[in-house]
């Protein structure tokens, strides 16, 4: 359970909070299970956090540092993340259904099984981020930077990757279905076993990509700008 005195500081508001943590750095902050739906915490020092199991639905989470906070299982389901950095966070399992996180910097993060149902995702950075499993259906991860990122087994389906940077990513099983990958970049990326039924690659780039028993049909456009 979180401590109760971190919970009072912090619905005080972010001022006071991150005063409080630049007087206590050494600190570890236990918001396990909190309650923290709806609230202002724009800008406020989260780093290394144990928020697992966290409500932070349709809170206001504004470049926020989230830097490697503990995020598995919390409800951050119409959260708006917009250029929040949760680089090196684990958020395994976390629902993240319709977040707002433009800009965000998810470097390194851990979003295995993640639901990301509806996501706006635009211009955001997973290099290195894990998202194996994770649910991307409909999510709009156009001009995001997916370089070296995993995508194992992820579901995207009909979602928007539009001019997206996926080189050297690994999409080993994943579910583009429908999927606007228009104008992005492939290089290198590994598709073994995608299903990219009826998905639209027009213009985007494949150099070096591995296609193995990848799965297309009549309706997938292959008009790649370079194969």
């Amino acid at each position: 359970m979180a401590n109760p005195e971190q919970i009072h500081l912090i619905r005080q508001g972010v001022e006071t909070w991150n005063q409080w943590r630049n007087e206590n750095p050494t600190v570890q902050i236990d918001l396990t299970e909190a309650d923290l739906s709806e609230g202002d915490l724009s800008e406020a020092n989260l780093r290394n956090a144990d928020l697992n199991h966290a409500n932070l639905e349709e809170a206001e989470l504004i470049e926020a540092n989230l830097v490697g906070a503990n995020l598995v299982s919390a409800n951050l389901s119409r959260t708006n993340l917009r250029e929040a950095d949760l680089s090196h966070a684990n958020l395994t399992q976390a629902n993240l259904n319709d977040v707002y996180l433009l800009a965000g910097f998810l470097r390194s993060a851990n979003l295995q099984r993640a639901n990301l149902v509806n996501a706006n995702l635009i211009g955001a950075n997973f290099w290195e981020a894990d998202l194996s499993e994770a649910e991307l259906t409909t999510a709009n991860l156009s001009g995001g930077f997916f370089r070296k990122a995993k995508l194992n087994g992820a579901n995207l389906s009909k979602a928007q990757l539009v001019q997206a940077n996926l080189d050297y990513a690994e999409l080993i099983g994943a579910c583009l279905v429908g999927a606007r990958l228009i104008e992005a970049d492939l290089s290198y990326a590994n598709l073994t076993d995608a299903n990219a039924l009826a998905a639209n690659f027009q213009d985007a780039v494949m150099t070096g990509a591995c296609l193995d028993r990848w799965r297309v049909n009549e309706y997938t456009n292959l008009n790649f700008a370079f194969s």
